[in-house]
């Protein structure tokens, strides 16, 4: 009975995750199908991705292609069209065994291969150093890491920090004006604050915290991913009240020394 009630629980779980009919699933279950349809393996395919068609279709082991990988597997999800009259987008992700997605890391060395089409190749994700944050809000889309060269971030960012992302979906809607973001185009990985003129004029404009950097104008037919930055990585431990701080001791000084003064100035006798 006890078998009988979990065998039960299990099938209606399994007819809830797929949108498979528990009817379907019970015939298969007590032999009254011989062989699941197209269409319910089409559903498991979905539903499962870490699961090999060859397996599905054929019984041939391995089952998933985690046993075959080390536990890590590379999926691809198409996504609806970034903003109005631009194609649909493919987003390649490293999933774990436990079938939650990974945060990659894309270092400087691999920011060339990446924008040249890696971000869309399941063998070069695949290759690139993962791992995972346990705060929730890191499981809630996807999320990539990017490594910072160069100073035009500078002081928000700086040389070798890792800015971590999360995926950004529909640019025209929710690229977020003056927020930092990683965009991605045919040549170049870059770390930006951006306005977002795509429903404009069709371009974003990218800012640098630095100064010393012009505005840059990209055409959104030029810009294969958008990721906006939630947080980063850094070997630097800059204190931003360091240059407040720095100017109220010198303005210290300088009042001690003008009192030093006028008291010398009070202890002379200017007329005799």
């Amino acid at each position: 009975m006890l078998i009988d009630l979990y065998a039960g629980g299990v099938q209606r779980r399994f007819a809830h995750e797929t949108g498979i009919s528990t009817g379907m699933i019970s015939d298969l279950f007590n032999r009254r199908e011989n062989k699941p349809g197209l269409e319910m393996i089409r559903k498991i395919a979905t539903t499962y991705p870490q699961l090999r068609m060859r397996w599905l279709l054929l019984g041939e082991e391995p089952m998933s292609e985690s046993e075959n990988k080390g536990g890590t597997q590379t999926i691809e999800r198409e996504e609806q069209p970034p903003y109005k009259g631009a194609s649909p987008r493919i987003l390649a992700v490293q999933v774990g065994p436990d079938n939650e997605e990974n945060i990659e890391l894309v270092s400087v060395r691999a920011a060339a291969g990446y924008a040249s089409g890696g971000f869309i190749d399941h063998d070069f994700i695949e290759k690139l150093p993962s791992f995972r944050l346990p705060d929730a809000a890191y499981h809630n889309g996807s999320f990539r890491a990017f490594q910072v060269s160069g100073e035009s971030m500078q002081s928000t960012l700086y040389d070798g920090d890792w800015v971590i992302c999360r995926y950004v979906e529909r640019w025209d809607r929710d690229i977020q004006d003056m927020y930092v973001h990683v965009v991605v185009t045919e040549e170049n990985v870059l770390v930006k604050r951006v306005n977002n003129r795509l429903n404009e004029r069709g371009e974003l404009a990218l800012h640098s915290d630095n100064p010393a950097y012009p505005i840059q104008f990209m055409d959104g037919q030029q810009i294969r991913e958008v990721w906006v930055a939630v947080g980063k990585l850094s070997r630097q431990f800059v204190n931003p009240r360091y240059d407040v701080t720095l100017e109220l001791a010198r303005q210290s000084e300088a009042i001690q020394e003008l009192l030093e003064f006028k008291k010398n100035i009070e202890g002379k006798k200017w007329f005799q």
